[in-house]
């Protein structure tokens, strides 16, 4: 299990190649200003990890996991609650329709890993 104590933009890709097959990675996900979400992912695939918001969170940053650019994806998801669907979170690939929040390399999804 990976857990980080201090808000992020976005997952770490570090955080998530730590993650064995069935590993949990635990994060508070937030934009620049405001509320964000605690997030919890479990490896499900090479790419491929279920997902699911626990609940509203604010934390102190966490340097070195903060970008502009995804800081606004996750205000937009926060704010219009499409967060709060989160199924699962993918890598490497091409966001689709389930997407309710993207980022560089990955994104979350309203629908289930497969």
């Amino acid at each position: 299990m990976v857990y980080a104590s201090a808000d992020a933009t976005h997952p770490l890709a570090a955080w998530l190649d730590a993650l064995k097959i069935g590993g949990r990675l635990v994060f508070p996900l937030t934009p620049d200003e405001g509320l964000g979400v605690m997030m919890l992912a479990t490896r499900g695939g090479e790419a491929t990890y279920a997902a699911s918001v626990l609940m509203p969170v604010a934390f102190n940053p966490c340097i070195g996991a903060r970008d502009t650019v995804p800081a606004e994806a996750v205000a937009v998801a926060v704010k219009t609650r499409s967060i709060m669907a989160t199924q699962s979170l993918l890598r490497g690939t091409v966001p689709g329709g389930t997407a309710c929040c993207v980022g560089d390399g990955w994104w979350l999804s309203s629908a289930a890993a497969s």
